[in-house]
């Protein structure tokens, strides 16, 4: 990745499970998609600033209601602004992983050697080391395109493609996609894809070259590789990798059958969580399908929902992407060892949770801005199982964690 910048990965999967949708009112936490921290009362989350998490400024919390996407033509201001968020963003050791990463290389070859022979491609976002350009032209790309936002990644991706013998193919071009003069081109591949899959900018890129049609046919099938990605979430366990910057408390809860808003606080990187830290199945937070029209996809409002079997500490949600290649390989950051890193949608105070109790977790993101913008509401339901009073437990999602947390308050219910 590099023009709208990218984490890569690798293998397999095609059976997305889907989420269901609803609607009523909401105050969101907002936060930029990669921020690494937020706030819900209108000030920026944390002044800190880590090069590696932000692509770009935080977006203060508020209560705006987006509305229909806002459209408009990509300017040079915003390129400029992109290539600064992903020259901080991008490190050398960022790149090394990518290339390093098994799963996505070998998946995205395999994809694309089924497509390219013969064609005239555009590589959005190349990187350092045009990984991607370079393997359309090993696999018989007739010419390759290769756009890159940061200048001095641009700079090496000549270098890698010249050291490569491969320059008489592959066309480096310094700029945003949205900005560059582009030649026609039969297809696009790219990886412009994050922890949250939609937040380094891929709606953006492809709402564009979906309205270019001097550039590229978006209407033929397979004009995009990928075709689809996906956010896959799941409730997690607090004493998981990551999740142990704030402390369980004992709280009011609600009795059987109420509900009490959860506050979420934070969305930051966390290492992969051990599969016994899961606590519900994954199931899908966002999604973007190159296949269909852009722009209506550019804001989406979501809710997932998860019940509980046994007695743990919920921490938040681990999220990871997913990319569906061409329909038959794939990509999938939660079969583990990627160069991507999950997502935490931390919450503020850890709950302990029941056999019954019911979470639900609302997501509406924006992603006709850079970076995008997610906001989040967190509610639990308790289920109708008999209301216990100042009684401890220990969690028991995953063997080890305990001694994470040790043994936890539960207040009696509100």
């Amino acid at each position: 990745g590099g023009c709208w910048g990218s984490w890569a990965r690798g293998v397999c999967s095609l059976r997305p499970r889907p989420a269901r949708s609803s609607s009523p009112k909401m105050l969101p936490m907002l936060c930029g998609a990669s921020a690494d921290s937020c706030s819900t009362d209108g000030s920026e989350g944390g002044k800190s600033r880590s090069s590696s998490e932000d692509w770009g400024e935080r977006e203060p919390a508020g209560r705006r209601k987006w509305g229909a996407p806002r459209t408009r033509p990509i300017t040079a201001e915003d390129a400029v602004r992109i290539a600064q968020s992903f020259a901080q963003g991008f490190r050398s050791k960022d790149y090394d992983n990518m290339g390093n990463d098994k799963q996505r290389v070998d998946q995205y070859t395999r994809a694309i050697a089924r497509a390219v022979v013969g064609k005239t491609v555009l590589d959005v976002g190349t990187g350092r080391d045009a990984l991607l350009a370079q393997i359309c032209a090993r696999a018989g790309a007739k010419r390759v395109i290769a756009v890159e936002v940061v200048p001095s990644a641009a700079a090496d991706a000549r270098k890698a493609v010249a050291d490569a013998g491969l320059d008489g193919i592959i066309e480096v071009v310094e700029g945003h996609s949205g900005t560059a003069t582009l030649p026609r081109v039969d297809m696009i591949v790219h990886e412009i894809v994050g922890g949250l899959a939609p937040e380094e900018g891929m709606g953006a890129a492809l709402l564009d070259l979906q309205s270019r049609p001097d550039v590229v046919d978006a209407t033929r099938p397979g004009w995009s590789l990928p075709r689809r990605v996906e956010t896959r979430a799941a409730p997690v366990a607090y004493g998981a990798p990551g999740t142990t910057g704030a402390s369980p408390m004992a709280q009011s809860l609600p009795c059987v059958g109420e509900s009490v808003r959860l506050d979420v606080d934070r969305l930051v990187r966390m290492p992969e969580p051990p599969t016994e830290a899961l606590l519900g199945e994954l199931q899908v937070l966002d999604v973007l399908d190159a296949e269909a029209p852009m722009e209506p996809q550019l804001i989406q409002d979501r809710t997932l929902s998860w019940r509980f079997t046994s007695t743990s500490v919920l921490a938040g949600f681990a999220c990871a992407p997913w990319l569906d290649l061409d329909g038959q390989d794939a990509v999938d950051a939660w079969l583990g060892g990627t160069s991507w890193q999950h997502k935490l949608v931390g919450l503020a105070t850890p709950v302990t949770v029941r056999p019954g109790d019911e979470v639900t977790l609302r997501v509406q993101n924006n992603l006709t801005v850079f970076p995008t913008q997610y906001a989040f509401q967190v509610e639990l339901r308790r289920g109708r199982v008999r209301p216990q009073v100042a009684v401890t437990v220990a969690a028991t999602a995953a063997p080890g964690l305990q001694a994470a947390f040790g043994r936890v308050p539960i207040a009696r219910c509100a």
